[in-house]
Order: structure tokens, then C-alpha cells, then sequence
């Protein structure tokens, strides 16, 4: 994540002198908190716990009896 973060901050900041620092380590920072987010719930033992309760009322109501 670090280094999709300083590609990016790279990519966006290459030539441009007139803003400050501050302003290039907003952009990669929201980056890399959004992959780790993602990366996060789509692991079982994560910080975010999501439980599919709509797809487990949907397969209880497809269930053949």
C-alpha cells in the first residue's frame, strides 16, 4: 500500500510547484485507507465485521422444502 501510494502521490505531484507539501500526502493516504478498508472486509478475521443477513434470509426463503 505504501508503494501505491508513492506511485501515486508521483504521478499527481510531478511538475506541480505551487502547492504545498501537505496538500500531496491527502490523495495516497485516502488511497491507501480505502485499499485497507476493502482488503478488510473482504477478510474473515478482520477490524470490520459485515454478516451477510440478507443473503441468508434470501437462501432460507429459495430453500426447496
Amino acid at each position: 500500500m505504501a508503494a501505491i501510494a508513492i506511485v501515486y502521490n508521483l504521478l499527481v505531484g510531478y511538475g506541480s510547484r505551487r502547492m504545498h507539501t501537505r496538500f500531496f500526502l491527502v490523495l495516497p493516504l485516502a488511497v491507501s485507507i480505502l485499499v485497507f478498508l476493502v482488503a478488510d472486509i473482504d477478510s474473515r478475521a478482520g477490524l470490520i465485521d459485515v454478516q451477510p443477513q440478507e443473503l441468508v434470509s434470501l437462501y432460507q426463503s429459495l430453500k426447496v422444502q
